[in-house]
Formats: C-alpha cells, structure tokens, sequence
C-alpha cells in the first residue's frame, strides 16, 4: 500500500525436549539354594519425563500485556508533542492494518522534523520468530537490544538498500506479544544512515511500553 512502511515484527523459538517414561523390568535369578524354590527379583527403573526450554532472547523482567490496545492510542498527548507528532504539526495519526502480522497499526510523523514512525501491538506470535522463521528473513540479521529493561530486536537494512534510512525495533513483552516501532525518514530530507532512526524507534517504545504498562 503506497505510503505504507513494511512493519517488522517474531516467535520464542524455544527447543522442547520431553523425556519419554520407560519402565525396564529385569528378572534377576538368585541362586538355588538346597530345600528352597528359586527365587526371582523384579527390579523397575524409571526414568521420568523431563521438559527443558530454551529461550532466544533474555527473560522479561515482567509480563505486560498488550491485547486489546490501540495504536492510535498507543501515545498521549504531552509524548507526541515530545516526539512533534502532535496533530498541530501535521495530521492526526493514520490507522492501517500490517500486511505481514495482520495487527492493526498506526502512522504518526511530523514533516517539519521529517521523522515518522508506525507502531503496532503484535499479538499473534512471538517476537524471536524474526530470528527462525525463514518467512521473516530480513536483509540484515536483527541484533539483540533491550528497550526500558525488556529484551528486544533491532533491525536495519544494508546502507546500500533504495531506502536505508529506517529502523524497526521489536519488543519482547508477553508470550506471543510484542511491540512493533518502525521509524523512518519522510520523504523529501532528513537525517540519513539507521542510526538516528534506531534512536528514533527505541525512544517511542519505551513510551509506549509505558503506556501499556500503565493502562
């Protein structure tokens, strides 16, 4: 869709390993002695089923739940005129839909600082599916990062890309949840390289991870 940023959002790929019960049963024959029957000893082992799994990203230091919340709604007033996202810059925050997570999503941005972001609130799959899924497979590896304590993915693309100024930052926040920033230069200037915009897209997380928090 034209005018649309691509949304970057992932699973916790965890490797889950269960132990199968097996039940050994072995007949031990002692030996005969003079007057007595044989005797038979049955001896049973068993192994108890174990569960072990493996995260990709670092703990959260606590669940926060994001079902539910809107987008649009996703910063107040005083933080989109922080961010000069704020309507008296430009236009009201532009609802739409994210093609690859299906989650609805919302456009703010400010051409006089020629900075623009779109968050969403990913509940349909965990954040490190962006590190196993060949579908979310992206020009760059993601790195790892963290976001006000919460463990989180940073991804950018290759300086050589049409349009490498931009950033996306995803935020581990519950089980098959997390938050979604991409940030990215407007059309017609602003600062190039990913830099600012990894900067740009930590800092509006952390206010929406505030937010959610605080709802």
């Amino acid at each position: 869709m034209s005018g649309r940023a691509k949304a970057v959002a992932s699973v916790f790929a965890a490797i889950l390993v269960v132990g199968v019960v097996v039940v050994v049963v072995a007949v031990v024959r002692t030996p005969k002695s003079e007057g007595t029957a044989q005797a038979q000893r049955t001896i049973t082992t068993t192994t108890l089923a174990t569960t072990t799994t493996s995260r990709l990203l670092p703990p959260r230091p606590r669940d926060v739940d994001v079902s539910g919340l809107d987008p649009c709604k996703a910063l107040t007033d005083e933080q989109e005129k922080e961010l000069q996202y704020n309507r008296g810059w430009q236009s009201p925050p532009i609802a739409d839909v994210d093609g690859i997570t299906g989650a609805p999503n919302c456009a703010y941005g400010s051409a006089p600082r020629e900075f623009g972001s779109l968050i969403s609130f990913v509940t349909n799959a965990n954040v490190d599916v962006w590190l196993t899924d060949p579908e979310y497979k992206t020009d760059l590896p993601p790195t790892k990062t963290t976001v006000s304590g919460f463990p989180a993915l940073q991804i950018t693309v290759p300086r050589s890309a049409p349009l490498p100024d931009k950033c996306t930052i995803l935020v581990d926040v519950h089980d098959g949840q997390y938050i979604n920033v991409f940030s990215s230069r407007l059309a017609g200037g602003g600062v190039t390289g990913s830099a600012a915009y990894c900067q740009e897209a930590k800092k509006v997380a952390a206010m929406v991870l505030e937010n959610a928090e605080n709802r």
